[in-house]
Parts: C-alpha cells; sequence; structure tokens
C-alpha cells in the first residue's frame, strides 16, 4: 500500500495536530517531528544526520515500510529509498534518504523511484 494521505499528514503535523491514523499506520510512518538540531535516521549501521541550525521544524518519515508497505497493491520490485525528510523553513523541502554501502547506483535509482512513484499510480 502507497500512503495517499502524505500531503494531508504534513499539513496536519506542521499545524500542531496528531494526523488520524491511517491505512498505513501512521505510528510506523512517522519517525519524528519536531524543532532539534539535529535528525538522525539508521538502518543496518548507516546512519544519516540532518543538521538543522536554523531549527526549522522537520518531519522525519519512514518510507519503506512506512510510507510505503508493499502488498498487491504496489509493484512489483519497486525501489524506494529509506527515509524521507519534510523541512519547513521559509519554503517546503523535501530530502530522500537511502542508506546504502557501496552500491551508489542502487541507491540512486531507489531514490528516483521514490521521488516518481505517484506518477505511475
Amino acid at each position: 500500500m502507497i500512503c495517499n494521505r502524505l500531503e494531508l499528514c504534513v499539513e496536519e503535523v506542521l499545524s500542531g495536530k496528531h494526523p488520524e491514523k491511517c491505512g498505513n499506520h501512521s505510528e510506523r510512518c512517522i519517525v519524528s517531528a519536531d524543532r532539534r538540531s539535529e535528525i538522525k535516521c539508521e538502518e543496518e549501521k548507516k546512519k544519516y544526520i540532518l543538521e538543522n541550525s536554523m531549527k526549522n521544524q522537520v518531519i522525519s518519515f519512514r518510507m519503506d515500510g512506512g510510507i510505503i508497505v508493499v502488498d498487491s497493491s504496489v509493484p512489483d520490485k519497486l525501489n524506494k529509498c529509506d527515509f524521507l525528510f519534510v523541512v519547513h523553513s521559509q519554503e517546503r523541502s523535501a530530502i530522500l534518504i537511502e542508506l546504502k554501502g557501496m552500491d551508489v547506483p542502487k541507491a540512486l535509482k531507489q531514490i528516483q523511484e521514490t521521488a516518481h512513484f505517484r506518477k505511475r499510480r
């Protein structure tokens, strides 16, 4: 299942509301949502840290197993990245994160396909 409430969820979190539970189990999607100075995501001994010196509101989402949960509605072999950070400053920005060892071409493919998966639906 690919979450179809992501934009609404972001709006709810930024307005201070706790998003209502959805079919993708929002408790698995949102890792953190706050203004901490370092936002970290980890998987299999790989780590990414976003330095947030401006203390912007940042929502960290788990993509694989959160926003995208493999079931019969998800295209076979859909490449997906690990995390999504939504940064709310003067403008919103999104950071797709794939925690990978040495297989950079595979990581780039996962990020690219994640960025475009909505177009295929």
